[in-house]
């Protein structure tokens, strides 16, 4: 990030000396051990029992942090103990007592229970699991009546923990019992998190910064790396709390809402509803476990005309004011393709095609592009291949390659306003946000840095490609602004100029498409003059309104005008 550990970042990681970074990790452990959410020091602890106590080792792998880009703690470890008793160790005369110190932090068991299973004499019975602070107050009740040797065990026991529940539950991903990660950040990053990969550590280098204050609060003091990620907690509550309460308005069965600085590929929030909290995975069924976001394609609809200008304008095959006649309905491979009302339009300029949503306008430029330049925009674009973002179970999408066999004639057409293609929500954002970066496809990220030990090995933003010209791309900023004036005024933010494209899609149904089933969708970005935020929103299934301007416009609007605040981002487009 360098550089881009911008104006906040830089308040928010004002650097320490590399000694104080470590005061302040140690200072974490005592104070630590006070808290009920972030308990490294009463895992200290509870090694310091071990002369006294019968503690055996975790019986899982300990873990990495996962923190926002303030250093919130999103993913971490907590520790509890498990409790067990030795029958054979105790004697009678101890029976009463034993039974009465521990029944009350076991209230299921009962105390005739536990004195029946500690005359029992088995060589072990285990009771359940303590947190902060019961079970240091059952080691030290015991100790006071000398009961803890050989009679009770304590084994201090890491927990992986996501203290604000379902937030972001998609793309952290879950941990399961055995310590085993799946999906999001823990998959993707696993390896960091567990320690096995250590990041070189170079004073020199200029991605290694020391820790700021407000991340070590948060460290892990295990010789494990923690994550710094790109999202930022407000804005990822606010998203959420959005694309809820926009399917409830709709009536709709799902969808996703993703936020994406434009020039770095950060991702800065992600949500996708039926959603899931983390420490609950097994409450709901494993369909739910993949982020949509990334995991999930979808035919896009006429966002995608979006990228069939940029091809035909980078090109030179059109311009702005090129024009053709919208006869409403055309044959392109021996398939009928219409406008979505099939009214025909007359005589049409290329900003006609973006502001009425013409599919013949679309099926116009990819068939003056011919097959084989169309395709390698698309390719150029990011479509039928990963994204490469930093979360596991990314698919590819899937388009119909020309010269393969699944290419047919008319995919030409169907695909050049997004019919026929399949992508994800992130390779969709993506594509537009490369219009947005003066057409350099960034690769999108959700990771900011990885801490390791009071050090901070930043994480640079990558620039895939450069996809079309920087004239082309303001150009069609400049186009795809007066398309949210005149066609999708829903997602018009109050004093910032939008550029940006709806969408409403087909859902594919057997060998055709179902009648009564869409996907609502709009992806824009601002401010145009210098835009620092793009933004996606697909509602699936919408039932009180289909056309994507009127369900996804609002949605836009709403989180975007949200999100200038949050990030103090000014009509003019500084950065956030």
């Amino acid at each position: 990030m360098g550089d881009e550990f911008d104006r906040r970042a830089r308040h928010k990681l004002s650097y320490v000396s590399t000694g104080i970074s470590l005061l302040a990790i140690a200072l974490c452990l005592v104070l630590g051990f006070q808290s009920l959410r972030v308990v490294f020091a009463s895992g200290e602890d509870a090694r310091r029992w071990k002369p006294e106590a019968v503690v055996h080792g975790p019986t899982q792998d300990v873990r990495g942090n996962i923190l926002d880009r303030d250093g919130a703690l999103l993913a971490g470890i907590e520790y509890r103990w498990q409790v067990g008793v030795s029958p054979s160790a105790v004697r009678d005369s101890e029976v009463d007592i034993l039974a009465g110190i521990i029944s009350p932090y076991f209230p299921g068991w009962g105390q005739d229970k536990i004195r029946e299973i500690l005359q029992g004499g088995r060589e072990y019975v285990y009771l359940g699991n303590l947190g902060y602070p019961a079970g240091v107050e059952l080691y030290q009740k015991l100790k006071e009546d000398k009961l803890h040797r050989n009679r009770v065990t304590l084994t201090p026991v890491p927990f992986r923990v996501y203290p604000e529940g379902s937030l972001a539950g998609h793309l952290l991903g879950f941990v399961n019992a055995e310590g085993k990660a799946y999906y999001g950040v823990e998959k993707a990053y696993d390896r960091y998190l567990r320690g096995e990969d250590i990041p070189k550590l170079e004073p020199t280098d200029p991605q290694v910064a020391d820790l700021g204050w407000r991340f070590v609060q948060n460290a892990s003091p295990e010789p494990v790396c923690d994550i710094i990620l790109s999202i930022d907690r407000a804005a990822q509550y606010l998203v959420e709390q959005e694309l809820r309460s926009a399917l409830v308005d709709a009536g709709a069965v799902g969808g996703t809402v993703l936020v994406m600085n434009p020039r770095t590929g950060e991702i800065l929030a992600s949500a996708s509803y039926p959603a899931y909290a983390p420490a609950q995975y097994t409450e709901v069924s494993p369909e739910v476990w993949a982020d949509p976001a990334i995991s999930r394609q979808y035919e896009p609809g006429s966002v995608f005309k979006v990228v069939t200008l940029a091809a035909g304008l980078n090109a030179g095959v059109i311009t702005p004011q090129s024009t053709y006649v919208d006869s409403g309905c055309i044959e392109v491979g021996g398939e009928p393709i219409c406008n979505m009302n099939k009214t025909p339009y007359g005589l049409v300029d290329m900003q006609d095609v973006l502001a009425y949503s013409l599919n013949l306008g679309s099926t116009f430029v990819s068939t003056r592009l011919g097959p084989k330049d169309f395709y390698e925009y698309v390719r150029l674009f990011g479509f039928g291949e990963r994204t490469e973002v930093d979360l596991a179970q990314e698919v590819a999408g899937d388009v119909h390659w020309y010269g393969t066999a699944k290419f047919h004639e008319s995919d030409l057409g169907t695909n050049s306003f997004g019919q026929g293609i399949a992508v994800t929500p992130l390779q969709m954002l993506t594509a537009i946000s490369a219009v947005a970066n003066d057409g350099v496809l960034m690769r999108p990220h959700v990771a900011r840095g990885i801490i390791y030990q009071g050090r901070v090995v930043e994480i640079q933003p990558y620039a895939v490609r450069q996809v079309i010209q920087p004239a082309v791309a303001r150009q069609l900023t400049e186009m795809l602004v007066r398309a949210v004036e005149q066609g999708a005024p829903q997602a018009a933010v109050p004093g910032y100029r939008v550029a940006g494209k709806s969408g409403t899609a087909q859902i594919p149904e057997g060998s055709g498409y179902a009648k009564d089933r869409v996907i609502a969708s709009f992806v824009g970005y601002l401010p145009a003059e210098n835009p620092q935020l793009a933004i996606l929103v697909k509602i699936e299934e919408p039932k009180r309104e289909t056309l994507g301007a009127r369900v996804a416009g609002p949605v836009f609007s709403r989180v975007a005008s949200q999100l200038v605040q949050i990030f103090g981002i000014p009509p003019g487009g500084g950065a956030p």
